[in-house]
This record gives structure tokens, sequence and C-alpha cells, in this order.
């Protein structure tokens, strides 16, 4: 092997190892789940781990080689809330997108530009002083959608012809969902997109954040498990012991009417498919 050849096969290697800390999923005898973040899949995972049983394996690298005999199940959430979520996540210092976009993007700035890095590196902590503020998360959402700093996101987002129209929750559902989906897929607008979701969308089962517990024992059901009443009453009691200790603002405390429209202009494949409504 030359030395070329070793040190992609290293790089590649390195994307994967990241990669996978955003792809994992959740197998078991008759369901995989695939984990999409800040939509309650800790949660799901203890719950299958707990009940079901099963494993958790990596980069699922669009199931190309998925066992089609097995149930895919995704979980989803509102979109409003969903941002709201992973900002506030960031605000702790924590997650990978806040890593990107406070260390990585300015380190990548700095090979360019120096003074250049350094204006990136306090406009993504700026947006992340304060989780109390709105107008940080407000100024967040429109600075992920800023086409200079959209790159910043990482996961080719950017190189997507989906970040012309649609948001980084959709580009994210459909690496998940849509057979053979890459970001060099051309996909030109929305009803292109409805298109090519009907088509190529490998989906058998949803999870949604705010009916989670329900959800999930229809799709343990229609997966094949048999359940009885007693699981079927631990799920629903671990509800309540899910609940944050932590009050928090509701989603209508972070937007205002620019940012509610930002998000139904840019997610509205997700908001329409599973019947979104904007924070009241």
């Amino acid at each position: 092997m030359t030395f070329s050849a070793a040190f992609s096969r290293v790089k590649l290697c390195l994307v994967l190892s990241k990669i996978k800390k955003l792809t994992a999923m959740w197998i078991t005898e008759k369901l995989i789940y695939l984990q999409m973040q800040k939509t309650g899949s800790s949660h799901i995972v203890h719950l299958l781990k707990n009940y079901i049983g099963g494993k958790k394996k990596g980069v699922h690298n669009h199931l190309k080689k998925y066992n089609k005999n097995k149930f895919l199940v995704v979980s989803v959430r509102n979109p409003w809330d969903w941002y709201v979520s992973l900002w506030r996540f960031g605000c702790n210092q924590k997650g990978e997108i806040h890593r990107r976009l406070t260390q990585e993007a300015p380190e990548v700035m700095a090979k360019i530009n120096k003074n250049k890095s350094e204006k990136v590196a306090e406009k993504w902590n700026s947006v992340y002083a304060n989780p109390e503020e709105p107008e940080n998360f407000r100024n967040w959402l429109k600075l992920i959608y800023n086409p200079w700093r959209m790159k910043d996101l990482r996961e080719n987002y950017h190189k997507s012809s989906l970040s012309a129209f649609a948001g980084f929750m959709t580009y994210r559902y459909c690496k998940f969902s849509l057979k053979d989906f890459q970001p060099e897929t051309v996909i030109e607008d929305f009803s292109a997109l409805k298109a090519y979701d009907e088509k190529n969308n490998m989906i058998n089962g949803v999870i949604k954040t705010e009916s989670l517990e329900e959800d999930l024992i229809n799709v343990l059901q229609q997966a094949g498990h048999e359940i009885d009443a007693t699981i079927i009453n631990q799920i629903y009691a671990s509800k309540s012991q899910t609940k944050n200790a932590t009050k928090r603002h509701p989603s209508s405390f972070y937007y205002d009417a620019e940012t509610i429209a930002l998000v139904a202009e840019k997610d509205k494949f997700i908001i329409e498919k599973f019947s979104y409504l904007p924070p009241a």
C-alpha cells in the first residue's frame, strides 16, 4: 500500500469514527431503531434495552446491507422544539454540533485567515452564551442558515442540494430514512423531495417524541415483539420518570414571528409529513 493510499484510509477511519457518534442504531431481534439526536433517542434505547434486549451498533451507512426482514424505526420531533433542544444542549457546552461550531469551524478558518477565525469563534460563542436569552437562540438559528456559515455544521449539509431550500433537521432525517440518499443526490425543491421520499423511504415505523411511549409500544407490536401488560404499563410509567426537574421555558419563549416563519419554510417537509404545528 502506498503512503497516499494509507493516508486516505486513515482519514476515512477518522471520518467514520465521527459519524458513528451521530448515526448509532439499536438492533433487536425484529427491528432496527435509528437514533436521531434530540428526539428522545436515549430514552427509547433505555426502554428497548430494559424490556426487549438487543445491541447498539455504529454507523448504518444508509443501511445498504440492512436485513430487510427487520422493521425499521426512526424517531422524530416537532422541528421548532428540536432546534431549541439542540441549541440549549450546546449552551451547556455539550454535543457534537456545539463542538463543531465553536472549536472546529474556527480551527478550519485559522488555516485561511487568523483574524477571521477569531471572529467566527466570537460569533458562535456569543449565541451560546446564555440559554435564558431568546435573542441568542434567534441569532443562532439565523446563523446556521447563513450561506457563509452553513458549512460549519459539517455533514456535507452545505454541499447538498437540500441546503438551498430545506433545513438541517430535514437533511438529517433524509440521511436516516431515504434509500441511497447522499449529499450529492440532486433534489431541486420541496415537491421533488416529497416525490423522492415517496419512492425511497425505508422506514416502517415512526416514534414521535411528543407521544413517545405510546408510539414505541405500537412499533414494537407492529414489528412482532410480544409485550405483555406489565411491560406496557412500565413503558407508560417511564414517562413521569424522564421529566427533567429543571424548569424550562416552552419553545414559544424563544421564537418570534421571523424565526417561526424560518423553521416553517426550511422544515416544511417534516412539518407537513408529521402534522406538526408552530409554537402557540
